[in-house]
């Protein structure tokens, strides 16, 4: 594993930091943005250091042949705050990389600071960052959106 090889990326999302937190712990709604491209077919979560998570997309692509999963485990959780966890491709050769989740009150909501690191190569390295900016992009679109129904609900 080359620690020298990290993203970083940084979101200002509109939402308060209990929702961004949920967003990444409760399978129900991991399933809705935790594929890049295609959707997701199953997404499972044990939150608790040790606790396992399943994320399995489905197949969109026609040169995809089976369904690409992603595994991992809890190595950190501070409620609303941090999330860290392995990254892992089962029956695919790269090595087990780790991924942290940090979330801070800012003005205009939730300061979401993904951290990936440990990549092999600067390929790789950015075929990650291709996948996780389009998945800020829908958890962003999606807790936005719950954000401005529920206040108009509120205003009813």
């Amino acid at each position: 594993m080359c620690d020298k090889l990290r993203l970083r990326l940084t979101r200002v999302i509109k939402a308060p930091r209990e929702k961004c937190f949920d967003a990444w712990t409760k399978p129900e709604l991991m399933a809705r943005w935790f594929a890049p491209v295609s959707s997701v077919a199953e997404a499972t979560a044990d939150v608790r250091v040790g606790g396992e998570y399943r994320i399995t997309c489905a197949a969109g692509r026609k040169r995809q042949m089976r369904e690409p999963t992603v595994t991992g485990v809890y190595k950190e959780i501070v409620l609303n705050e941090r999330i860290t966890f392995t990254w892992t491709y089962p029956d695919d050769p790269h090595p087990e990389t780790t991924v942290s989740i940090e979330f801070r009150d800012v003005q205009q909501g939730t300061e979401l600071t993904l951290t990936h690191h440990g990549f092999e190569t600067e390929d790789v390295l950015a075929q990650h960052e291709e996948g996780w900016e389009s998945c800020l992009n829908k958890i962003e679109q999606i807790l936005e959106t719950v954000g401005h129904e529920r206040r108009g609900n509120n205003m009813d």
